[in-house]
């Protein structure tokens, strides 16, 4: 954070794209993808996780204590913050937030689980109460407030229903930036807060441009009318990232992060309910060949149950061995029929973050071991229905979060099956009690040893099989704008220390141009998407033709809906 008021010049102007609308701009109210960079920029939380994962660094929180019995947090608030309708910051927004996030049937639940009250000491100090000792809980708390568990102004929130309170549209936060207009499926604009504690923004405006369609929102970067690209909410199509990387206009930042595409095998299914066949099927996937074919070489392979680090059990580990994987089917008494196939299931998936390429590749690796995967396909929403509510599938592919501390796959494994957790209903009494073991003591060694067995149980049983941890991408014109991307330290959607370059075509441009360039862009993008659907439409209706035409020729009935792959 600046240490005093950097105040730049009215025309200076940081352009950004996201994909995504938001539908609500208080990310507690919903995982609002598109609300990013205003929970980040407009509200703030009380402490936030480093980029790179193992550090937790303050924010509204300036320190913390830890009681020796391990169920006291105290956080030591920053004395003089003001919300941005001028309001002082104290203890009592804290409160309210957390009994009001507690009270609701949100995402970040995981992350309170443990707490059983919060209260304020005074106006600047404020205690979270836990019902059992948790070595991992503060690490959790910061990554879960990364994704929006942001403090909200009480006095503009108590005695109001929160999920209708008009401020979730208009928030109001501590933040560097203020909150100035959104414009539906076209942008949102933000404005330098003058009184920041932590000092003026250099860059005056901030517009976040919504551009639906990723590919277009890179050609607008490489054109330079966008400075930033981040590409959380819709990942870039990897093929794309060689000829980018070779873009000398462009700075791409892409470190391994936390997150991790990982298989889910539903152990009351057959044929999964069988550990020897959920270790042939891991055994038959080529991870290193998911990363070239599927990311283009922007991710790590993982053959492990856990990140690559102090926490990773090198011992338990899956290696890609297709013999062994066929000796062990062939003892299932899975042995090749005269085409060559052993067995057939579906495999559910989603779009996200490259999940349809795997699928793809997966479905490849394992014909060559007599296994014949069908895909059953949906959107996210959709596809979680069917999987992590319903348990309506045999084996399905997903991305979440495991870090930074080993304590967060215990929501991913827990038997319970509840929203996330259960889904894959593995109910193993000696890991269950190596997690509650693992997460009461803080003795580090202890701990190691919990978490390491535990890896030594999924190697064996193999609920789940990690597949690859994605690179985090993050793009933008090196010559027009610097200090944004974590290689800097800073986070993905932290503008408060990026400067535009003296001299850059962009800062001269004003808000009303830059608007204009949005409503463009987005004309742009929907004759693209009306040309593409009737394209589409044609091709479908001419194949439907040649279909019913050849179903004549031969004598048969013409298929009818709802048939086909």
């Amino acid at each position: 954070m600046p240490a005093a008021n950097t105040r730049a010049s009215s025309s200076s102007t940081l352009v950004v794209v996201q994909q995504s609308d938001p539908g609500v701009l208080n990310n507690m109210l919903g995982d609002t993808l598109g609300s990013f960079y205003v929970n980040y920029n407009v509200y703030q939380e009380l402490v936030h996780l480093s980029y790179n994962g193992t550090t937790v660094v303050p924010q509204l929180a300036q320190s913390w204590t830890i009681s020796p019995d391990g169920l006291n947090y105290t956080f030591h608030l920053r004395v003089g913050v003001k919300w941005q309708d001028g309001q002082p910051f104290t203890a009592n927004d804290v409160v309210y937030t957390m009994d009001t996030a507690m009270s609701l049937p949100a995402w970040y639940i995981d992350y309170l689980v443990g707490v059983t009250h919060v209260y304020a000491d005074d106006p600047y100090n404020v205690s979270f109460v836990l019902s059992a000792p948790d070595a991992g809980w503060l690490s959790l708390f910061a990554f879960g407030s990364d994704f929006g568990l942001n403090i909200l102004p009480a006095h503009l929130y108590e005695g109001t229903n929160i999920t209708t309170n008009p401020y979730n549209q208009a928030p109001i936060g501590t933040g560097p930036y203020e909150y100035v207009s959104h414009l539906s499926g076209q942008n949102i604009v933000l404005k330098a807060n003058p009184n920041y504690w932590g000092g003026e923004p250099s860059i005056q405006t901030v517009i976040i441009l919504i551009v639906p369609d990723v590919g277009t929102a890179v050609q607008e970067l490489e054109q330079g009318s966008i400075q930033y690209l981040d590409t959380f909410d819709n990942p870039i199509d990897y093929s794309q990232m060689p000829q980018i990387a070779n873009d000398t206009s462009l700075e791409v930042s892409n470190p391994t992060g936390g997150v991790v595409t990982w298989v889910l095998f539903n152990t009351q299914a057959a044929p999964f309910n069988n550990a020897t066949f959920r270790q042939a099927i891991a055994y038959g996937i080529n991870r290193t060949q998911l990363v070239q074919k599927a990311y283009f070489g922007y991710a790590g392979a993982m053959y492990g149950f856990y990140l690559e680090g102090p926490w990773f059990n090198s011992s338990a580990q899956i290696p890609y061995d297709p013999t062994e994987a066929e000796n062990l089917l062939n003892s299932l008494g899975y042995t090749p029929a005269a085409n060559g196939t052993r067995v057939t299931f579906q495999l559910a998936y989603n779009p996200l973050f490259g999940n349809d390429v795997e699928s793809e590749v997966i479905q490849a690796q394992l014909a060559q071991i007599g296994v014949n995967v069908v895909f059953w396909s949906g959107d996210y929403a959709t596809w979680f229905t069917k999987v992590q509510t319903d348990g309506d599938y045999q084996m399905a592919i997903r991305a979440s979060q495991i870090g930074p501390d080993p304590d967060l796959m215990w929501p991913w494994l827990d038997p319970v099956h509840e929203g996330e957790s259960g889904a894959t209903f593995f109910n193993n009494t000696t890991m269950n009690n190596l997690f509650i073991a693992a997460e009461q003591t803080t003795d580090v060694a202890q701990r190691q040893a919990d978490y390491n067995a535990i890896q030594g149980i999924l190697a064996n049983q193999v609920p789940v099989l990690p597949l690859t941890n994605i690179e985090d991408i993050n793009i933008w014109q090196k010559g027009m704008v610097k200090d944004l991307g974590p290689q800097l330290g800073t986070d993905r959607w932290d503008l408060s220390q990026a400067q535009l370059i003296s001299g850059s075509s962009s800062s001269g441009l004003s808000e009303s141009q830059i608007i204009a360039i949005a409503v463009i862009v987005v004309i742009i993008v929907a004759i693209v998407g009306v040309v593409f659907y009737r394209r589409s439409r044609k091709k479908k209706t001419e194949a439907e033709e040649d279909r019913r035409d050849a179903a004549a020729s031969a004598g048969s009935p013409p298929p009818g809906p709802g048939t086909g792959k």
